[in-house]
C-alpha cells in the first residue's frame, strides 16, 4: 500500500555496539530515575494531603494545585450513568488515510513517521 522499500545497513562496529549499549543503559537509567522521582513526589504529595500549598521552614516549597485539565475517560469509568447523560456526538472531518496512500502512495510517503528502536 504504498510502503517504501525497507533499507537496511549492516555494519561491523564495535563504536555502533557501544553505542546501542550505551542507549540501552541509558533507557534503563531513565526509567530509574524516574520511578525515584515518582517516588519522591508521591511522599510529599501524601504529607500534603489535600493542601495546596507547603512551605518548608517557612517558605513556600512544594504547591499541588488543579489545572484547567481533567481525566475526562478516568470520570466516565467511574460515573457511567453521568457520563452517558452528557456525551454528545460531534461531526470530524478526518482524511480518508486509506484512499489517500492507494491513490497517492508518492505523494505520502516523505510523510511518513518513523521510531526509532534500539533492539
Amino acid at each position: 500500500m504504498g510502503t517504501p522499500e525497507k533499507k537496511t545497513v549492516n555494519v561491523n562496529s564495535a563504536e555502533m555496539r557501544e553505542l546501542r549499549d550505551k542507549i540501552r543503559q541509558a533507557n534503563l537509567d531513565i526509567a530509574a530515575r524516574t520511578a525515584y522521582r515518582d517516588d519522591l513526589v508521591a511522599k510529599v504529595q501524601k504529607r500534603m494531603g489535600d493542601a495546596t500549598d507547603l512551605k518548608v521552614d517557612g517558605v513556600l516549597a512544594f504547591t499541588y494545585t488543579p489545572t484547567k485539565s481533567f481525566r475526562w475517560a478516568e470520570f466516565a469509568k467511574a460515573h457511567p450513568e453521568i457520563a452517558e447523560t452528557y456525551t454528545i456526538t460531534v461531526p470530524k472531518d478526518e482524511l480518508d488515510k486509506a484512499r489517500l496512500l492507494k491513490e497517492h502512495p508518492t505523494l505520502v510517503a516523505p510523510f511518513q513517521s518513523r521510531q526509532f528502536l534500539v533492539k
